[in-house]
């Protein structure tokens, strides 16, 4: 299993279980969040690949994107009107790998994706990188456990957090283009000839 689920599934069993002993807690679940102040960057950095013309294939799976701003106001929502112990999805767009990727590309003025990059291709970037961790300090943003993740379906529904809290989330082409807007303003990338150019 991915290190990264494993703890966030531990953290909310904690937390439920001091709920069970009278804790006022209230948990949100984001998805895939993207946006401005991406300062890492983090999520952003697949925006940033692909508007750096590295974009061919898309991962084959899917995953539901949303602002970061909506994040935020779905937080401060749960905080006011969350019910004691509840989980609140704070989703957005559900859209494959491939339709995201198009939307990078049309904002970012690159050359739409190819297609979806083969299964066993995704694997075998996996099994390199790795490899690739065994000699260095650092662990390779491309690893097996995140090649796994890309292949998956992760598309949920924030219906609860809609009804009951207010929540609401924007287009998804607005948020990709304010993200974009913030990384070029800010010397992350470039943006020259209408073309996208990530920084040096």
């Amino acid at each position: 299993e991915c290190p990264y689920v494993v703890t966030k599934r531990e953290a909310e069993a904690a937390v439920l279980e001091e709920v069970a002993l009278g804790l006022d807690a209230v948990i949100v679940n984001p998805v895939y969040m993207i946006g401005p102040w991406d300062w890492k960057p983090s999520s952003g950095r697949m925006l940033l690949e692909v508007g750096a013309g590295r974009g061919a294939f898309a991962p084959p799976g899917s995953n539901d994107f949303v602002d970061v701003r909506d994040v935020v106001s779905g937080i401060l929502a749960a905080l006011e009107r969350g019910r004691t112990g509840r989980r609140y999805i704070l989703g957005g767009h559900g859209l494959s790998y491939l339709d995201a990727w198009r939307t990078f590309a049309r904002v970012t003025g690159r050359m739409q994706p190819l297609g979806m990059a083969p299964r066993p291709i995704v694997r075998l970037a996996g099994w390199c990188g790795d490899l690739a961790a065994l000699f260095r300090s650092r662990e390779p943003a491309v690893n097996s456990a995140a090649t796994t993740m890309s292949m998956l379906p992760h598309n949920f529904s924030s219906r609860r957090a809609q009804v009951e809290l207010g929540y609401t989330f924007r287009p998804f082409e607005e948020t990709v283009q304010d993200a974009w807007e913030w990384f070029v303003d800010r010397g992350y990338a470039r943006a020259a000839r209408g073309r996208a150019v990530l920084a040096r």
